[in-house]
């Protein structure tokens, strides 16, 4: 057996003679005595062999000397875990020191699981505490919201309440030199990653989350902007902004008198569609000669067009291709109008997609605001209408997006942007408008945004408008000066149409006019590739007349339709 004093293995001493007359005894005497050799590095292979031989046969002396071996090391490597078996196997052949080490051993063990036990329960407890804690803490998808006491957060569900909440905000706290665009709102709408958000020592009067953003309502401009500075700083802030009103990307500029003689007759009489159209822009981009080609080549396909704006009112030309939408601000299915921006813009894109199975999915965004400044009215629609009106048209399955709307903004931070890139996720190809202030893109929304297709205005000779914005999210460049399109009766500043059709017509100028013409184009293009965004912004940029020798101004050019007509590509 091991000796610890000598530490080493030491044979039992005894006479061969007196050895057990059975085969066991010798095979554990040879063992024995070959693992006192051990040290020495012979015999040791062998040894070991023999006596877990006479062990597992159930000599209750080798199963004692397998458990020393184990124990120490001598021969094999040290296991607690075997030395323990082998002592369990010598209780079973009778060992009664064996036995003794297994009963301490059983009672230790008991009094560990006991332990382990109300460890465990203690544990369960304070788990269930956290969990009830957690469970009542307010929370934003992954995010837990601790929040100031009496103040609760609103969890949107569905889409439906997430637009009834956030109207509820807009309509109780939002005043007309908010709407008017004079200042900001006290609302932050923040798109957060992080996994706590302490809001408890903020004043707030209302906070809502439909698990994506987090709309933060507080009561005055010094408390809004301190919350806001703290929240932007946050590791886990994507994006943030205070809640602003911007407008549309044109009005009215550079609006052409126009007489019942101008509007008598339509503009522009295809031979190769057959169809009469209102804007010269069709005949500019080609558009009828690859609607014509489409009306066969893919008849029964069918596109759906959001516009975002000031609403669209159907009329007898088009009841049948606008669709029941949005009204984001009022409620409503969309088709009660703002102002006439709107129903133009839808209108230029039904113009240019005639023969084809084209709707429009309005969504009204904004309200017309009495400006006692100016002493006039003016259209604007908030930063968190623009993303609940993305957010539904991703709902309705659309496949083209079109934003004529401008706002001045940080890219980097706009939330916006969040939902912009959902969009495109979605399949969605976005067309904006650069916007009207001769100025740079790349600080206004949306035409920042590189996913998404950024037209500038052209008049009729195709130079740039001057009004046009500019800068290297410029894609293309489109008809956008002097474009007639439908208008809402009820507008004061309507034109009767002398035809049959009881429609209204007006002439409006702007990158609004500019951007539906190409809105237009990317349905087309989807109904024969159905193509994805990415695709659908190379294929328009690739098949344009090169007009131009500034691309800040002009892109890539104007796009030509007729190129995507099979043979002409």
């Amino acid at each position: 057996m091991y000796d610890t004093n000598k530490k080493r293995w030491v044979a039992s001493d005894r006479e061969e003679t007196l050895l057990p007359a059975n085969e066991l005894a010798s095979d554990f005497a040879l063992a024995d005595a070959a693992l006192e050799k051990a040290a020495a590095g012979t015999e040791n292979v062998e040894a070991v062999y023999l006596m877990e031989t006479a062990a597992k046969a159930g000599y209750a002396p080798a199963c004692l000397a397998m458990a020393d071996m184990f124990k120490y090391g001598w021969a094999v490597g040290k296991s607690k875990k075997q030395w323990y078996r082998w002592i369990e196997q010598a209780a079973k052949a009778g060992d009664e020191d064996a036995r003794s080490i297994v009963e301490r051993h059983k009672k230790a063990k008991r009094v560990r699981l006991a332990g382990a036990l109300c460890t465990a329960v203690a544990a369960l407890a304070m788990i269930a505490g956290v969990i009830w804690y957690t469970s009542a803490m307010p929370k934003a998808g992954r995010t837990r919201i601790s929040l100031p006491s009496g103040v609760t957060l609103d969890e949107a569900e569905s889409l439906d309440r997430k637009l009834e909440l956030a109207q509820a905000l807009r309509a109780s706290y939002d005043t007309d030199e908010m709407k008017s665009g004079k200042i900001k709102t006290n609302r932050i709408l923040l798109i957060y990653s992080g996994k706590k958000l302490d809001l408890h020592k903020y004043k707030l009067e209302h906070v809502m989350t439909d698990g994506e953003m987090i709309t933060v309502q507080l009561g005055d401009a010094e408390e809004a902007k301190r919350c806001f500075e703290d929240l932007k700083a946050l590791p886990g802030t994507q994006f943030i902004c205070l809640d602003a009103y911007y407008g549309t990307g044109a009005d009215a500029v550079n609006t052409l008198p126009v007489t019942t003689k101008t509007l008598g007759k339509p503009l522009y009489h295809s031979s190769v569609s057959g169809y009469d159209y209102y804007s010269w822009g069709v005949k500019a981009m080609k558009m009828d000669e690859y609607a014509a080609y489409l009306s066969k080549a893919v008849p029964n396909r069918q596109a759906m067009v959001a516009v975002i704006d000031s609403g669209v009112e159907p009329n007898a030309e088009t009841k049948d291709r606008i669709l029941d939408g949005l009204d984001v601000v009022y409620g409503g299915n969309g088709q009660k109008v703002e102002s006439g921006h709107g129903t133009h813009v839808a209108g230029i894109i039904l113009d240019a997609t005639r023969g084809l199975d084209v709707k429009i999915l309005p969504i009204q965004i904004g309200e017309i605001v009495f400006d006692p400044e100016t002493q006039s009215y003016a259209w604007g629609c908030s930063a968190s209408a623009i993303c609940d009106a993305v957010d539904y048209a991703i709902s309705r399955g659309v496949q083209v997006i079109n934003m004529s709307l401008q706002g001045e903004v940080d890219p980097t931070t706009d939330p916006c942007r969040y939902y912009y890139n959902k969009a495109v996720a979605a399949g969605i190809t976005g067309v904006v408008c650069a916007g009207n202030w001769q100025t740079d893109t790349s600080g206004i929304m949306p035409a920042y945004f590189e996913d998404f297709i950024t037209v500038a205005a052209a008049d009729v000779t195709g130079a740039k408008a001057y009004f046009s914005n500019h800068g290297k999210e410029v894609d293309v460049i489109a008809p956008g000066v002097d474009i007639v399109s439908y208008y809402p009766k009820t507008d004061t500043t309507y034109i009767r149409n002398s035809m049959e059709s009881p429609s209204y017509l007006a002439v409006l100028s702007g990158t609004s006019m500019a951007s539906p013409h190409v809105a237009a184009l990317a349905a087309m293009i989807w109904l024969e590739y159905g193509s994805t965004p990415a695709n659908t912004q190379r294929y328009i940029r690739a098949y344009c007349d090169g007009s131009g020798n500034d691309k800040l101004y002009y892109g890539e050019g104007m796009p030509q339709a007729d190129r995507f007509v099979e043979g002409n590509r």
